[in-house]
C-alpha cells in the first residue's frame, strides 16, 4: 500500500471483499474512499461503483470539470 502524503491532499480507494463488514455491519458499497489532508484522515465513505468513488475523490481534490474522469471520451466507451 502506498504511503499517504504528509503535506497537501491525498486519497486512497480500497475495494472490499464480498461479505466484508465494518464495525459489524455491511456497507452500502464495496469501494471505500478515504480522504486525507496533511497526513490526517478527513473523511471516509463507501460507494457502490468505481465511478461514484472517483467522483468523490475528484470533488475532494478539486479537479476542474474539464479534467474529470466522466468527461473523457474513453471513459464513456
Amino acid at each position: 500500500m502506498n504511503p499517504i502524503r504528509k503535506e497537501g491532499k491525498d486519497f486512497r480507494i480500497s475495494k472490499l471483499n464480498p461479505g466484508d463488514k465494518v464495525f459489524g455491519s455491511k456497507t452500502k458499497g464495496e469501494f471505500f474512499v478515504q480522504c486525507f489532508e496533511d497526513g490526517l484522515e478527513m473523511s471516509g465513505s463507501f460507494w457502490k461503483s468505481w465511478e461514484e468513488a472517483i467522483i468523490e475523490v475528484e470533488e475532494f481534490m478539486g479537479v476542474a470539470d474539464e479534467h474529470r474522469w466522466a468527461n473523457h471520451r474513453w471513459a464513456n466507451q
